[in-house]
């Protein structure tokens, strides 16, 4: 597991430091950046599949050229109940370095490596387990495709994976550049 987050680190460091290279402005700069995402969460837990829908406000800020550091929140909309069981993604919270490529006519990839806390509440006749905070290492990968200070983008990350309970996200969001 820990050479899994070590290649990742690895290659986006790689990926940022060759597009640094072929860029002629590859200091330090601040641009700050807020979106909104919509986040559909796929939650594993053992053999079951759950499907709560979430809402995100991202903020960030790139300090280089391609690398920079978000923060982002989510809460739960809608709850995902099958065999008898209701779970919720009430919250969600991430601290990411965002690893991105150069712009090439308005679109770009990036990869996220961070940390996410996320609170699950599962219930069932009996109540088990209830409310419980997950919280661990968490990567993704998106594209975002620029219209002057605006974006469009779509991401997938992996918030959470520990024995039998694993938290997936795809989001859907629009993104300001300031």
């Amino acid at each position: 597991m820990n050479r899994k987050w070590g290649l990742i680190l690895g290659l986006a460091l790689l990926c940022s430091n060759a597009s640094a290279q072929d860029s002629s402005d590859s200091g330090f700069h601040f641009s700050p950046y807020i979106g909104l995402d919509a986040q559909f969460n796929f939650v594993n837990i053992s053999d079951e599949s759950f499907l709560p829908i979430g809402s995100r406000l991202r903020l960030g800020a790139y300090f280089w050229e391609s690398i920079g550091v978000e923060a982002t929140g989510a809460f739960g909309l809608k709850s995902s109940e099958d065999v008898g069981v209701e779970v919720s993604l009430d919250s969600a919270y991430t601290v990411n370095i965002r690893w991105e490529s150069p712009d090439a006519e308005g679109l770009s990839a990036y990869l996220l490596t961070g940390y996410a806390w996320n609170e699950l509440n599962v219930k069932n006749n009996n109540s088990y387990p209830g409310s419980t905070t997950l919280k661990g290492p968490n990567v993704g990968f998106g594209v975002k495709e620029l219209y002057g200070d605006w974006g469009l983008f779509i991401e997938f990350s992996r918030q959470f994976s520990k024995d039998d309970v694993r938290i997936d996200s795809l989001n859907l969001g629009t993104q300001y550049q300031f």
